[in-house]
């Protein structure tokens, strides 16, 4: 687990990564009118087979293109990052946890951002009244289902509490369908909103709709 005590102070500047990858792009096109130019210059004087020499062109080209693509990448998950961190007012490497915890365990990033600022308000040693412990603020006993043996230190640390909180969002998602429902039952917990709807009862209490206000999906 990564070690989330001592927090960048100053949120990622994405200027300095855009810069990067129009930098590698540059490269990228000077090396590609090089190669192309030592082609057409070598090529005739030693007689070589031109279409060796463009195969061996297009897997360069093929390899440079990859790079950019991974560099493209990058710069556009920093840009994430640097977005919600700056929205939120969170430091980078938390913005770059959840951002990077939400999309590995299929959950949108926006919708994990949103569901931590309500839970814990991204307070990673958050204990609420009724025993829920975290940033996502997870009960020992649902945090058991999914990992038998955690203990309540454990839980304590921010990713793997991240982690078991948007395990139990994805299972409840997958379960209810519904987001709203999903939501609830993650607040109330899924016993509660089965009783209240077999008791023809309303189980909405806000919680969801403050997270799904403005909501695109």
């Amino acid at each position: 687990m990564r070690n989330l005590t001592v927090w960048q102070t100053k949120p990622f500047d994405a200027r300095v990564a855009t810069t990067t990858l129009l930098k590698r792009g540059a490269i990228f096109v000077a090396a590609m009118l090089l190669l192309v130019a030592a082609v057409g210059f070598i090529n005739p004087i030693a007689g070589g087979n031109s279409f060796t020499t463009y195969s061996q062109l297009e897997r360069s080209f093929a390899a440079l293109e990859s790079e950019l693509a991974v560099a493209r990448t990058s710069v556009e998950r920093a840009q994430r990052i640097f977005d919600y961190s700056a929205r939120f007012e969170i430091p980078a490497d938390l913005a770059a946890m959840i951002n990077d915890v939400s999309l590995s365990e299929g959950i949108d990033p926006e919708l994990a951002f949103r569901l931590v600022a309500v839970e814990s308000g991204f307070v990673p040693g958050a204990i609420s009244p009724m025993g829920a412990i975290g940033i996502a603020q997870v009960m020992l006993g649902t945090a058991r289902y999914f990992d038998p043996e955690i203990t309540r230190l454990e839980l304590l640390d921010p990713e793997t509490n991240l982690r078991i909180g948007l395990k139990h969002l994805g299972y409840l998602l997958d379960r209810y369908v519904d987001e709203e429902l999903a939501l609830l039952a993650y607040n109330r917990g899924t016993n509660r909103i089965a009783q209240l709807v077999a008791a023809n009862t309303d189980p909405r209490n806000g919680y969801a709709s403050t997270i799904m206000e403005g909501y695109l999906r």
